[in-house]
């Protein structure tokens, strides 16, 4: 049988490749999220670096975090199991958000650069519904403390 090539029939090879597709797409995936995204302005312009975050007000949901970038934008990533979501799970959620940029005075310390009532859950005048589908959600907020102008 030396020098015999060995022949894989044709609907052998299609078969495997279908059931591998079909064992792929049954892979365990990450939470069941719908997209977030938005912008964050401090007293109009846009607030880079900073972390924003969505708290749900229910045990059901799901906690996610963004990071805005130089324009103010951010998109929301939640992790559920080890497995990341880009968005997160319907319902309400209070908002906050957080600069934290380095304390000039001691190196290893960091010190809020944004208003401090969107920082702290309690304080936050920042709500969300996040819906089935794709979210925005832009926050104007004011440094003077007459709380936030929403726009959508």
């Amino acid at each position: 049988m030396s020098g015999e090539s060995c022949r894989v029939p044709r609907w052998w090879t299609l078969a495997v490749g279908c059931l591998l597709v079909t064992l792929a797409g049954c892979a365990k995936r990450g939470p069941d999220v719908q997209m977030v995204k938005g912008s964050i302005t401090l007293d109009g312009a846009p607030l880079a670096d900073a972390q924003v975050t969505f708290i749900p007000l229910s045990a059901d949901g799901l906690g996610a975090v963004g990071l805005t970038r130089e324009d103010g934008g951010y998109v929301l990533n939640a992790m559920k199991g080890k497995k990341y979501g880009q968005g997160t799970l319907q319902g309400e959620y209070a908002v906050m958000v957080r600069k934290m940029i380095p304390d000039p005075s001691d190196s290893e310390k960091s010190i809020l650069a944004s208003p401090e009532q969107y920082a702290v859950q309690e304080s936050s005048p920042l709500r969300a519904t996040v819906v089935e589908g794709r979210n925005r959600f832009d926050f104007a907020l004011s440094s003077k403390g007459s709380g936030p102008k929403a726009a959508k």
